[in-house]
């Protein structure tokens, strides 16, 4: 209508001028932001989605799409780009939390209604929940909904998409051994604390004695420090044993903490010059000396368990 001052941006509701100014702001800053590899808070992501990944019941069997988001946190945009084929127009997406193959809640509306499914920003998002996407992606999944398939035709596990060969504080990527390929990397920085460390959720399956299971998790130690120490506490239910195993590059043994949990503690195991601690329902290394952009991969070796979700905690000092 002329002299009507909205418009439809993402297609998601009737937006004022100065909201498309905001859009357009957005992802200038949003572009500029992740060009530079100092910045902390801005990061890419990616996904592939398919109809297998949707549960409890399967998604289009025969669509496929690609997703890919840049995440800001300090301005508090996620904008996403959908490409998809041999489904129905999709009518909604979102984000959520959840590791592959558990169904969680929803962190970012994307989309919904008469919305844009190809390309568009959400505003307002929480910068805690960006910041953890970045940090942890395989946390977090993306899907797509539409009229034949409204409980959800594609779903995808997000992972870090990152621009040419840096991450987080311009580290080149890190290229974990042969048990950490295929896993996303995680990254922490200054910012995870022993009062504030990173926590990413770990869903285990039950574990005997005789058929131990080992989960891998891939970490960049991004600080802007030349040097520092790294914090490792897995914590799980106190009638488990668990072992935990950091390793290099090369699947080296770094750092252990692989004593008994149930009943005495064992001994501290001290591979270099950095050991860790094992107790009741957890197991720690404490302080393994580390240089800036060092990468490992973390061997979570469950022994004895009834499986569930429990907790990896990481900081460095």
């Amino acid at each position: 209508m002329a002299g009507d001052d909205h418009f439809k941006v993402n297609n998601t509701s009737m937006v004022s001028k100065s909201r498309l100014a905001l859009l357009i702001t957005a992802l200038a800053l949003v572009g500029g932001v992740l060009a530079s590899p100092a910045s902390a808070h801005s990061s890419e992501q990616k996904a592939r989605l398919t109809g297998g990944e949707v549960i409890p019941n399967e998604g289009d069997p025969d669509g496929t799409a690609k997703a890919h988001f840049k995440t800001a946190s300090e301005i508090e945009v996620v904008c996403y780009t959908f490409t998809f084929s041999r489904i129905q127009r999709p009518t909604s997406g979102h984000i959520h939390e959840g590791s592959r193959g558990i169904a969680g809640p929803v962190v970012v509306d994307l989309f919904s209604d008469d919305g844009n499914p190809r390309e568009g920003c959400a505003f307002e998002v929480d910068p805690a929940t960006i910041e953890a996407m970045q940090y942890n992606p395989n946390g977090y999944y993306t899907d797509l909904h539409n009229d034949e398939y409204p409980d959800g035709a594609l779903r995808g596990q997000l992972e870090t998409a990152a621009a040419g060969a840096t991450t987080l504080n311009g580290c080149k990527n890190y290229k974990p051994p042969k048990q950490g390929r295929g896993e996303d990397t995680i990254y922490i920085d200054g910012a995870a604390t022993p009062m504030d460390p990173l926590e990413i959720p770990v869903t285990v399956p039950a574990v005997t004695p005789t058929d131990p299971v080992s989960l891998y998790r891939n970490l960049q130690v991004a600080t802007t420090l030349p040097s520092s120490r790294l914090y490792v506490r897995y914590v799980f239910t106190p009638s488990d044993e668990h072992d935990l195993f950091v390793l290099d590059s090369k699947g080296r043994v770094r750092a252990a903490a692989d004593g008994l949990n149930l009943g005495s503690v064992g001994p501290l195991s001290q591979p270099n010059d950095s050991g860790g601690r094992s107790e009741l329902g957890a197991e720690q290394i404490d302080g393994l000396k580390t240089a800036r952009c060092q990468g490992y991969t973390l061997d979570l070796r469950g022994v004895l368990s009834a499986g569930g979700t429990m907790m990896l905690k990481l900081w460095v000092q």
